[in-house]
This record gives structure tokens, C-alpha cells and sequence, in this order.
């Protein structure tokens, strides 16, 4: 697989950044291991029963998978397909992968927080109250 920046987690219409992708991904890595029988049905199933559970929006789940499994912002098929066509194996090391990206964004962002206060954190990471999507009346 090809090394992707973990700035690909960043998709404006799913609403997803690398910080809540990490998070999905953390929730999806212990999902997919408990499919015994790894076909497209329970590979679908076991995805959507999680997005159900955590009540979040299908793109939350679905796009970091994607990106995780394929380091690409565009493939022919989704996060389903993809698990399915390269294999349980390959798909839970693509997904860890994709986690320790996120770890170590984190660290970073921690360490320049801790040495160089907290004005570097808000400049490497997305707002979290998404000042971008509110009207300015609300600022």
C-alpha cells in the first residue's frame, strides 16, 4: 500500500479529520476482527451494526475505513469492498496502520503543546467546535 498523509482523513462532506478518524478507525479495528466468516454481507453488517451503536452519520465510519484500507481519496469501490477484496488479514493491519498514523499525529501534537503551548495545537489541528461550518452570528 502506498504511504498517504494523514491529512487525507480531512473530507468536508463526511465530516471527518484526522482526529475523529482516529477514533472510528480505534471502534472498527475490534469490529471487523469479531467477523468469523469474512464475506461482503458480514463485513457490511458488522460496519453498519457499529455505526447503529455509536449513532453517527455512515461517512464517519465508512470514509476513514476507506482512506485507511486504501490511502486513496478515490477508489472504485467502498470501505466494504475494499475489506472484502484484500482479505481479513491485510485489513486489519491496513486499519492499524491507519491508527498509528493517528497516534503519532497526536503525540506531536502533544509534545508542541507541552513545549511550545497550546497557539501550535490550534494551528496543526481542526477547530473542534467547527467554527468553520457556523453561521458568523454564532461566533
Amino acid at each position: 500500500m502506498p504511504d498517504y498523509d494523514i491529512d487525507m482523513y480531512n473530507h468536508k462532506k463526511m465530516k471527518t479529520n484526522p482526529e475523529n478518524s482516529l477514533d472510528s478507525l480505534k471502534a472498527i479495528l475490534p469490529a471487523l476482527e469479531a467477523v468469523s466468516e469474512w464475506t461482503q454481507e458480514n463485513i457490511h453488517t458488522a460496519l453498519f451494526d457499529l455505526i447503529a451503536k455509536l449513532e453517527v452519520k455512515n461517512g464517519l465510519i465508512l470514509w476513514p475505513l476507506r482512506t485507511a484500507l486504501s490511502g486513496k481519496q478515490f477508489t472504485p469501490g467502498g470501505g466494504v469492498e475494499l475489506a472484502y477484496l484484500l482479505g481479513k488479514e491485510e485489513t486489519l493491519a491496513r486499519i492499524q496502520k491507519g491508527i498509528e498514523k493517528g497516534m503519532k499525529k497526536a503525540a506531536k501534537a502533544a509534545y508542541y503543546a507541552k513545549t511550545e503551548g497550546t497557539a501550535y495545537v490550534k494551528a496543526i489541528s481542526a477547530c473542534p467546535l467547527n467554527w468553520n461550518d457556523q453561521p458568523a452570528t454564532e461566533r
